[in-house]
């Protein structure tokens, strides 16, 4: 157990509470919300997709608003699944005190606002979002994304879990992040991540590849590989800009020299890749399985899979197959993988997708009232 699950553990069992905003933000009072559920009224929407709340579209006098509401028991059988309810209260504290205290326009206007929380009646209430899952991807989504992550950890919070479910759209382009149950506090100025410098394969734009970009590329079979590996460009483009924002600060905020050249490495490599159409294609074979190796090993250990993490097993035994040599010599096979004879991993992956069916969760669902 690391230094933050053994302090929210603690928490947890101190009866302590956490309060965000004050009870009088509220359109209706907490312990009302706290006693909603999907037969109320008050709700018109219910989102049952989250894997550690129920989320409901309220509307209160003609108001709509996002209650989210502590599940029983998490979906997610590991110690931050069960303790990520906790640290979105705490994660929606950071931000509210951030957004109270500057120009709140100006900061953070991708992350969504918290009317409410109180961490022991179990509720978060924020305005309702008129959004969608991203259904298109381009360089001014990537660049919305990004830019924000990258903020976040200037203030000190990285975000590890950009899956698709966690990131919506509006009509006019403008992109929400709202789930911050996996969101962490970290030292941006000596830790690559939240686990130090530990495990520097983690960033933001890792994150953002290995939680949502690969695996919706994955269900995107209307595209081709070409269309794939160009989206991929655009993608690099954007971070790239972005890391070179992210070196200047940390350079002006004398941030560690391993930290500063940790991130110039990576923005290079990824600048020598744009630079020619093989490399390219390498790069993008590379991080596409690096992403699906992460994401598969992250639904095994919360015991929290789909069918998507199938789909990632499948593509994965299909790179081992075919494309074992490249691994090998292009740094492609880590942590449990490192050393390992294509055999070996072609039937470590094969025990992963019995493995996978086992923990299997029932997939996300969307309803409406009658």
């Amino acid at each position: 157990m690391n230094t933050r699950q053994k302090q929210q553990t603690e928490f947890e069992a101190s009866g302590d509470n956490i309060e965000v905003g004050t009870p009088e933000n509220c359109p209706l009072d907490p312990s009302i919300l706290a006693s909603i559920n999907e037969a109320s009224d008050y709700v018109t929407k219910s989102i049952d997709s989250g894997l550690t709340a129920e989320v409901y579209q309220l509307t209160i006098n003609s108001k709509k608003y996002t209650l989210k509401k502590k599940r029983a028991s998490a979906l997610v059988s590991n110690i931050d699944g069960k303790l990520s309810f906790l640290n979105e209260v705490q994660r929606r504290a950071d931000f509210y005190k951030l957004k109270s205290t500057q120009d709140a326009p100006e900061v953070l206007p991708n992350i969504v606002d918290t009317i409410y929380a109180n961490y022991r009646l179990g509720i978060i209430l924020s305005p309702w979002i008129e959004g969608k899952p991203l259904e298109n991807l381009n360089k001014n989504i990537f660049k919305q994304i990004l830019e924000t992550t990258s903020l976040c950890e200037q203030y000190g919070l990285m975000e590890w879990d950009l899956c698709e479910g966690n990131i919506l759209i509006t009509e006019d382009g403008k992109v929400f992040l709202f789930d911050f149950g996996y969101m962490y506090p970290f030292n941006p100025l000596v830790d690559i991540n939240s686990n130090g410098m530990s495990d520097p394969i983690f960033h933001s734009v890792e994150r953002f590849e290995t939680r949502f970009f690969f695996g919706w590329l994955l269900d995107r079979n209307n595209l081709s590989e070409d269309d794939k590996v160009a989206l991929f460009f655009d993608l690099k483009s954007v971070a790239i800009d972005v890391f070179n924002k992210k070196i200047s600060w940390l350079k002006a905020s004398n941030a560690s020299s391993e930290v500063i050249q940790h991130f110039q490495d990576i923005a290079n490599i990824w600048a020598e890749a744009l630079k020619n159409g093989n490399a390219l294609r390498n790069l993008y074979k590379a991080e596409s399985f690096r992403s699906h190796v992460l994401d598969i090993e992250d639904d095994l250990h919360g015991k929290s899979c789909t069918s998507k993490t199938l789909a990632r097993i499948d593509y994965v035994l299909d790179s081992i197959a075919n494309h074992y040599e490249f691994l090998s010599s292009n740094n492609c096979l880590f942590y449990g993988n490192a050393g390992k004879s294509q055999q070996n991993l072609i039937e470590t992956y094969q025990q992963k997708h019995k493995l996978a069916q086992q923990h299997l969760i029932v997939q996300p669902h969307k309803s409406l009232k009658d």
